[in-house]
């Protein structure tokens, strides 16, 4: 199966909605204020996180979506 064909087998719906996510966690990152209570901190340490961890979510699934696809086997 050619690579794409592969990748537009990857859920689009799932793409836009963790991709809005990351949008909002970088909005919130940017207009948060520097000296805040406890909770704010706390948010402030979820989203960099998120920040973080949605991009490699997103490029794990792409990346399995693609070596299914192909048939191929990462086994060693």
């Amino acid at each position: 199966m050619p690579l794409h064909d592969a990748i537009g087998r990857f859920d689009d719906a799932h793409v836009v909605r963790m991709l809005t996510l990351w949008f909002a966690v970088a909005t919130f990152l940017e207009v948060a204020s520097d000296g805040g209570s406890a909770v704010e901190t706390a948010v402030g340490v979820v989203a960099l996180l998120l920040l973080w961890a949605i991009p490699i979510h997103l490029l794990v699934a792409l990346l399995l979506t693609v070596d299914g696809a192909t048939g191929e086997t990462t086994t060693e």
